[in-house]
Order: C-alpha cells, then sequence, then structure tokens
C-alpha cells in the first residue's frame, strides 16, 4: 500500500470524516467541528473517509461512478483538477485504506466489517491495476480474520466450561443426590438444578444455548443432558446420535 500511495496529490489539513464531526451553519456551509486534526492528508482522502466509514453508498459495482462523481464536485469546490486516471487511482487507495482500518478495528460492527468486504470485493474489478493485486490479498486477510473472530465468539468461557460440567455432573449421574429430581427421559427443573448449583436459571440457559455447548436440551422450565448418563433415563437415540455426529 505504500508504494501505491497517491503522493502525486496535493495535501490538505486533516479533518476527521465522520458525520459527527461537521454541521451545515445557518447559511448553508458545511462547516469542520473536529479541531484537533494536525496531520495532512492527499486531498480526497476526508471525502472517501467520510463515505466508507459511515457506508453511505453501497460497495457495488454501480455506486463506483457514484463516488467518482461526488469526488469530481468535491475537488472542483477546491478548484484542484485531476485526470481521470489520478481520480481513479486515488479513490482507490483511500477505499482500500478505509476498508484495512474498517475491516480489523475491534469497535467496528458487523455491518461495518461487511461493508469493508465487500468494498475491497468491489475494488478487484474497478480499482486501478495496483490496488487490484493489493484488493486480493487483503479481501483473503479480511475473510481470516472475519473466521478468527467467529470462532474466538463461539468459544466457551473458562467459566462456561465449569459450570457445565457441574451441569452434566448433577443431570447425567447424581441430580437426586442432591434434592434434583430426574424424570424417566432425563429432564430436571431447572429451578431444582440452579438452586443445587447456587447460579441463576439465567447462567443455565447461557451454558445450554451457547452455539459451542452441544450436550444439554431445554424445554420450557426444564433442561437435560442428551447422552453420557449413569441413572436410569432413556433419551431419545435419534437425539443422541445428533449431537455426536
Amino acid at each position: 500500500m505504500r508504494d501505491a500511495f497517491p503522493a502525486e496529490l496535493p495535501l490538505v489539513r486533516k479533518r476527521d470524516g465522520h458525520a459527527s464531526n461537521w454541521i451545515i451553519d445557518p447559511a448553508g456551509r458545511v462547516v469542520a467541528i473536529d479541531l484537533e486534526s494536525s496531520e495532512f492528508v492527499p486531498v480526497g482522502f476526508d471525502l472517501a473517509q467520510l463515505i466508507e466509514d459511515n457506508a453511505l453508498l453501497p460497495a457495488t459495482l454501480e455506486h463506483w461512478e457514484s463516488r467518482l462523481a461526488l469526488m469530481r464536485r468535491y475537488l472542483s469546490g477546491l478548484d484542484v483538477s485531476l485526470t481521470e486516471v489520478q481520480l481513479s487511482e486515488a479513490y482507490s487507495w483511500f477505499a482500500l485504506s478505509r476498508a484495512l482500518r474498517l475491516g480489523t478495528e475491534q469497535l467496528s460492527g458487523k455491518s461495518l466489517k461487511r461493508h469493508a468486504r465487500e468494498l475491497v470485493a468491489m475494488l478487484q474489478h474497478v480499482g486501478a491495476p495496483s490496488i487490484r493485486v493489493l484488493a486480493s490479498d487483503l479481501l483473503l486477510a479480511l475473510s481470516r480474520v472475519e473466521s478468527s473472530n467467529d470462532q474466538a465468539e463461539h468459544q466457551p468461557s473458562h467459566d462456561h466450561r465449569r459450570l457445565s460440567r457441574s451441569m452434566a455432573y448433577m443431570l447425567r449421574h447424581h441430580g437426586p443426590e442432591f434434592d434434583v429430581p430426574i424424570d424417566a427421559n432425563g429432564f430436571a427443573s431447572m429451578d431444582d438444578l440452579s438452586a443445587a448449583l447456587s447460579v441463576d436459571t439465567s447462567d443455565l440457559l447461557a451454558v445450554a444455548l451457547h452455539p459451542g455447548e452441544p450436550r444439554f436440551e431445554v424445554q420450557e422450565d426444564r433442561i437435560r443432558a442428551l447422552y453420557g448418563h449413569s441413572l436410569d433415563v432413556e433419551v431419545r437415540s435419534d437425539l443422541d446420535l445428533v449431537v455426536r455426529r
């Protein structure tokens, strides 16, 4: 990205291009109210930041020309003239840099991360030649980041695993010894189990319904383990097979 940086563009004082940093005054002028920036950026960068960081335009091929049209209008207001090649190369780089940040920043929500991936995919087709190669690499990297985040999100925590083991211990083996009656189908009362384990029923539900937790079933106010019992209970074999698979 450093090699593709549009260094030939004039520099302007950086304004953080988020919608909350701008107002329209009584005369209809757009005024920047972010007064902390002391850096300089290539002209047009803040426009791309405003558009992409707020996902103001869909990242689709048909909206690429809309981005360039806004860029032309913006530059015209500043009396800056660029060739069409310079214009495309500049916005391509700006958009790629915003996608890199949106796709890797923890505070970005899922919608903005999706926008980042779609933006990079768009740049693979419409960006300047040097940007297309970078876009391919970045799209692969963002896919790996997303996959890693999904696995981390679905990975049970230490406290989750400890409570899960205690729940299984009761529901599979020793519930009746701790005043947690287990019926013939393996179900116990959520209230009885929560009292025996000194936790809230919401904690039991958080474990039982977690995407990474396959061993419990909840029906209304009752819960059971789906396999591994030493108690004399009958759990439908099809459920057992689903869990084991």
